[in-house]
């Protein structure tokens, strides 16, 4: 068709046969609102999955249940592994002193009892005063912590840490591999898991290795989950969903405070029957009610499982669609669309290259090379985009590609000082001489 327009020399400025290339090229070249209609056309007649998700319910009675699930096991943690500081607080102790005997039992403190990890010869006995405010029934007395060295109290956070660490490198890759609802239900398992052996053992060592193994879990049950969650909204509606994540994980941490501050149990096992039960109400709906992330079967090119979770939603939405949608037919004209924007970059490649001599059509020339110099940086960008969809998501290409080297550097020492204020603050804070549960709130 360019061909038959560009054949009448009316059509051309000038008889010039470098004009005529020109001409020729620019007639070629798709202008921006032709891009633009395309573009529009395309997500009107096949739309992406934002689209989908947008008309079949943005935020709609099966994606509030679909959230709620998930949320209930990641807020799970909030009970154990986030309220360490809680379960190694050292109580307020009664005393009787070798040789007043007679005075009966004194108020005293974990100093007047032990030095070092032994009970000083002056104690004749020993017991918690529950009747204080700060007195907690938690794992001093299940697992004899009163006189553990500083470096055991340590050990309680950073066994944790450590485990989440190893998680890292884990379950969010394998997430990446075999799906988030897999990798979300063994994060669920492991943690019910470390919550029972903490719950009904008494050994130190046992209780270092389900701290280990929480720290693990932690990776699948929050990590991978806060993806898994997200996944089924919007990109418009995603950060509203993290938002509402951070609230409700803020929100348990004052009830947690609360309840120990005002119940007059103070028992930590409360707090695990807690977080059970809504692990394991988490991890059977998820099993047996849960889909895996459209997204993620998107990405893995499974388009009709995709579209079959999909057609659930709006089923469950009770939703009437005027449209059909196919995301294998939006993949396909999607990729049909890139190779159509590669052959325009070929074009302005070449275009760039021209030389015309000053003449009739040099005004037109000129208009079209200031366009070339726009199109060449978007053209860059496609083809970043077109190196980054090549990469197959190792560690190396993750620190060999200098855009991304660099914003990891940046990202952790983000949040290296985050997780500080956010585990490593709240977890000393009984050190501090205040009230621990104001400081907690």
């Amino acid at each position: 068709a360019n061909q038959n327009e560009t054949s009448s020399s009316a059509d051309l400025p000038s008889n010039n046969e470098e004009d005529r290339k020109l001409v020729t090229k620019k007639q070629a070249k798709w202008s921006d609102e032709e891009l633009a209609e395309r573009e529009e056309k395309s997500r009107l007649q096949n739309p992406d999955i934002d689209g989908i998700l947008e008309e079949i319910g943005a935020v709609g009675p099966y994606q509030v249940f679909y959230f709620l699930v998930i949320l209930s096991g990641m807020i799970a943690g909030a009970f154990i592994l986030y309220s360490l500081y809680y379960f190694d607080l050292q109580p307020d102790y009664l005393c009787i002193f070798k040789g007043q005997e007679a005075q009966g039992w004194q108020s005293c403190k974990q100093k007047d009892i032990c030095v070092k990890d032994q009970v000083r010869d002056t104690i004749a006995s020993y017991e918690i005063d529950y009747s204080s405010q700060f007195s907690l029934h938690n794992w001093i007395a299940q697992y004899d912590l009163t006189c553990m060295t500083e470096f055991q109290e340590s050990m309680i956070g950073s066994c944790f840490l450590l485990g989440a660490f190893i998680g890292s490198f884990i379950l969010p890759r394998l997430a990446d591999v075999f799906g988030r609802k897999p990798l979300f239900i063994v994060g669920l398992v492991l943690y019910i898991i470390s919550v029972y052996f903490l719950l009904v053992s008494t050994n130190k060592t046992v209780m270092y290795s389900m701290l280990v193994l929480g720290g693990v879990s932690e990776t699948g049950r929050y990590y991978v989950a806060y993806v898994y969650a997200v996944e089924i909204f919007s990109k418009q509606m995603q950060s509203n969903a993290g938002l509402t994540i951070f609230i409700a994980f803020d929100l348990c941490k004052v009830l947690i405070c609360l309840y120990f501050m005002l119940s007059t149990q103070k028992n930590w096992k409360v707090m695990a029957y807690i977080s059970l039960t809504l692990a394991i109400l988490s991890l059977l709906l998820t099993l047996f009610r849960m889909p895996e992330s459209p997204r993620f079967l998107y990405s893995q090119k499974k388009h009709e499982q995709a579209n079959q979770v999909l057609r659930g939603i709006q089923r469950r939405n009770k939703k009437n669609l005027a449209f059909s949608f196919d995301l294998k037919a939006h993949y396909e004209e999607q990729q049909t669309f890139q190779a159509s924007k590669d052959k325009e970059e070929q074009q302005i490649n070449a275009l760039n290259d021209l030389n015309p001599s000053m003449s009739s059509a040099n005004i037109d020339a000129l208009q079209l090379r200031e366009d070339v110099s726009r199109k060449k940086k978007e053209s860059e960008m496609l083809a970043q985009a077109r190196d980054e969809s090549k990469l197959e998501g190792n560690f190396s290409e993750l620190c060999g590609v200098k855009v991304y080297a660099r914003n990891l550097t940046i990202m952790m020492v983000v949040w290296s000082f985050g997780s500080f204020a956010f585990f490593m603050v709240p977890f000393y804070l009984k050190n501090v001489k205040a009230n621990i549960y104001y400081l907690s709130l």
